[in-house]
């Protein structure tokens, strides 16, 4: 017996002495490769002749075209992105390269950049000009939104339900949601700083099942009894149904439930996101100001404008209050803070 014991001992701690290795080594590659990462400034030129200007109102005078050539053109770039994941044997070493979207303020302007592995940079210029080939891409150093002694408020956004809920997108939308985005930037004082980062990495697909098992559940009107199946009301109540009513009876009312509009909706909404490409994301938001309460009040707009993605009975937005500043600053895939470094950039966090 006590031989056995020391086997299983002996098992369990190299199994757990790998498993810490590999988080070790995964951890220090997404570090290495954070120090490889490509800055780009994408900016759209501004249409200066008559003709070019008459032409941009007519594409986006009209909701339809905002969503063809708006929200439609950004899915399909989404899409090719996917092509990035990898399903080689180093990923579970290195993990999944990944992107980052940013708006910035700086100077009392809006910026937009996208960080990249070098290695990836020429995939993304070729696919940028493919789908938006007025876009002027430019190779930028990082960009700093922090002045000395200055102080910082910043946060994470996180569903407030698990992954299969979906968010609501452009096609249910009258406005372009880019615009609240934004303006919420826009109202931060000029002397102040302010970024978004949605960074995202793919997914392996299998994730939809999931989605399609919860959605089959809430279709045919299904509760999610958590551990009701060992109750002895639920066993005595379905023996007295079987009793009383006979077995066909039960099948019958339950064949017969019907499911209302907004169900229809929703599992429509489930069903149209299990048929997208998967991605892995965080969202932080930065704020700085000369004070913590300016740098807050600064930070409380950036958040609401994510209030138009809410769904009803769908997903949401919440703010995980957190320090994010390392992660931000590093380009960090992780959720991980670090209260330290921010003191080291003489930053009040």
């Amino acid at each position: 017996m006590a031989f056995w014991l020391t086997i299983i001992g002996i098992t369990l701690a190299s199994v757990a002495g790998i498993w810490a290795l590999l988080v070790y080594v995964r951890e220090r590659m997404n570090v290495e490769r954070s120090f490889n990462m490509v800055f780009l400034e994408v900016r759209i030129p501004k249409k200066e002749s008559k003709e070019d200007r008459e032409v941009e109102g007519e594409q986006f005078s009209t909701q339809k075209d905002f969503k063809e050539i708006g929200g439609g053109i950004m899915t399909q770039f989404f899409e090719t992105l996917y092509s990035i994941y990898t399903s080689r044997i180093e990923r579970h070493f290195k993990g999944q390269d990944f992107l980052s979207f940013e708006y910035a303020l700086l100077d009392g302007m809006v910026h937009f950049y996208i960080v990249c592995p070098r290695s990836l940079l020429s995939l993304l210029e070729k696919q940028l000009t493919a789908f938006y080939p007025d876009a002027y891409i430019e190779e930028k150093s990082d960009y700093n939104i922090f002045s000395p002694k200055c102080h910082v408020a910043s946060t994470y956004l996180v569903p407030t339900k698990p992954y299969w809920f979906p968010f609501k997108t452009y096609e249910q939308m009258n406005a372009d949601p880019l615009n609240g985005i934004v303006n919420s930037l826009s109202k931060v004082d000029k002397d102040d700083g302010a970024a978004i980062q949605i960074m995202i990495r793919p997914r392996k697909s299998g994730w939809q099942e999931k989605g399609r098992k919860e959605a089959n559940k809430i279709f045919q009107n299904k509760k999610g009894s958590g551990m009701a199946w060992y109750n002895p009301l639920s066993w005595i109540a379905t023996i007295f149904e079987l009793l009383f009513r006979g077995e066909a009876a039960t099948q019958s009312a339950e064949s017969t439930e019907r499911t209302t509009p907004l169900t229809d909706e929703e599992v429509k909404a489930m069903e149209q996101k299990n048929s997208k490409s998967g991605f892995e994301s965080i969202i932080r938001i930065v704020s700085s100001a000369k004070t913590k309460q300016e740098a807050i009040a600064n930070l409380d707009p950036m958040k609401s404008a994510f209030n138009q993605f809410t769904m009803a009975n769908g997903n949401a937005f919440i703010g995980h209050v957190g320090i994010v500043i390392r992660s931000w600053l590093r380009i960090l895939f992780s959720e991980t803070s670090d209260v330290d470094f921010g003191s080291t950039l003489g930053l009040n966090v």
